[in-house]
């Protein structure tokens, strides 16, 4: 931006807006919130708005006294133009009361700047060829998704607003839950549901269901909810995903398909519910071993255009390091992946699922129920997670058993807002499929597909 004559800018804008907050100090806490220095493309407006804001900060008054007065401590009234501009100023303009649209041109033209200043900062990093393909995009998207973020305002809201808010919500009936459902009622009833920013961890070992549990929930998600969701399988072809999810929303085995068995009328069927589930905004990455970085640019691409609501990784122990780097043991890194999942689940508003093993204590034990010191290479899995589920079959350890038979247990061991308990489902395996039961442990409903 070498020739400002060519840049985004409004000098009357910056005018306006300076001397408006001189005239009125009852602006001011209006805009210092909304504005930065970097909005003012000169460097004497950029001097001047620092002061007045440094003066609104510390609770002084702010008029051309006082700002005059803190330029000269400062010992850069000169470059700011001195005594005589300061007062320009504030005879420039015309009324103090269109400061909001003066702001909002000011605020346009340095986020434009901005703009340019993120891709001729790409330009270079490309241009010098010393910086990986995937670590150059990734850099590309964060640095523009910076400036588009300074559009949302975070400004702190009165508690009354707040409170006025839920009694309307509650006069339409709306309902105040903000995040997706697992489609199965029990658990959505203890849990109430997935929160959004929220992290949700749903552990087990191996054969107990864990891919099979969020399959059925993302199903349920896109295809009942219309909510997208994002499944990073990082142990199984999406192909292979695919198609574990037809057979489970149908309740067919898959060695079915995979042997050309099909019967007529099942083949009907899923000629039928695949345009159905087709049509669900759920998309599959199969990309193996990716890290935090390139999982956050997939989901900034597709979040925009999907309205992706739902993230699954399928699971946590296999993602890089969050920032590339090989820590001194593994359990370091995963409780940075950890923090990593946690603070990707407020940035995008979303709740993030990861699946996790547990370690082979839970087999030597008696008792084979999981336990939060389960959790494998749990650095800070237990502290992190706003949601843990233990997925836990006992036909698995009591083959012989006819009691338990087609049943598991979702077991809550932690919510950080609120019950925690265990939910009975049924489990047939061979459709891949989990099943609500009635109080009397028989199959009363399903995901609402069926």
């Amino acid at each position: 931006m070498n020739n400002l004559s060519n840049v985004p800018q409004n000098v009357e804008a910056e005018l306006g807006v300076l001397g408006s907050m001189m005239v009125e100090e009852s602006i001011v806490s209006d805009l210092v919130p909304m504005l930065h220095k970097s909005y003012f493309l000169s460097s004497a407006h950029q001097l001047i708005f620092e002061a007045i804001a440094y003066l609104f900060d510390n609770s002084r008054p702010v008029d051309p006294v006082a700002v005059v007065e803190e330029l000269k401590r400062r010992g850069v009234l000169e470059q700011s133009g001195g005594e005589s501009y300061l007062l320009s100023l504030m005879e420039s303009i015309p009324s103090a009361g269109n400061y909001a649209y003066y702001a909002k041109i000011v605020r346009a033209k340095g986020m434009m700047r901005q703009l340019i200043k993120a891709a001729e900062t790409i330009i270079d990093d490309v241009k010098s060829g010393t910086t990986e393909l995937d670590a150059l995009l990734d850099k590309a998207e964060r640095l523009v998704f910076e400036v588009t973020q300074k559009e949302i305002s975070s400004e702190p809201c009165h508690l009354n607003n707040l409170l006025l808010q839920i009694v309307s919500d509650l006069e339409k009936d709306k309902k105040l839950f903000d995040g997706v459902l697992t489609g199965f009622r029990d658990l959505d009833d203890l849990i109430t549901g997935l929160p959004n920013s929220s992290l949700i961890i749903i552990a087990g070992r191996p054969s107990m269901g864990k891919t099979s549990f969020a399959l059925n929930i993302a199903a349920h998600v896109s295809a009942n909810q219309n909510v997208g969701a994002l499944i990073f399988s990082l142990e199984m072809p999406k192909d292979q995903v695919a198609q574990n999810l037809l057979c489970s929303w149908l309740s067919i085995n898959p060695r079915k398909i995979r042997n050309g068995l099909l019967p007529p009328e099942e083949y009907l069927r899923i000629t039928q519910e695949v345009a159905r589930l087709g049509m669900a905004p759920l998309f599959i990455d199969d990309s193996a071993s990716p890290s935090l970085r390139e999982i956050r640019a997939k989901m900034r691409r597709l979040k925009v255009k999907y309205n992706i609501g739902l993230i699954i990784i399928d699971y946590i122990q296999l993602l890089e390091n969050a920032d590339e780097r090989r820590s001194e043991n593994r359990q370091q890194e995963v409780s940075q992946i950890s923090r990593g999942l946690k603070t990707m689940a407020r940035e995008f508003n979303v709740p993030v699922i990861a699946l996790s093993q547990l370690n082979r204590s839970v087999d030597a034990r008696d008792d084979h129920r999981p336990r939060m010191s389960d959790l494998r290479e749990s650095g800070a899995l237990e502290q992190d997670a706003d949601l843990i589920l233990f997925l836990y079959r006992d036909e698995y350890y009591n083959k012989e058993s006819t009691t338990n038979k087609n049943m598991a247990e979702v077991i809550v061991g932690k919510h950080r807002n609120g019950p925690t308990g265990d939910v009975k489902l049924a489990f047939i395996k061979e459709h891949m499929r989990f099943l609500c039961l009635d109080e009397h442990f028989r199959i009363y409903g399903s995901l609402p597909s069926n």
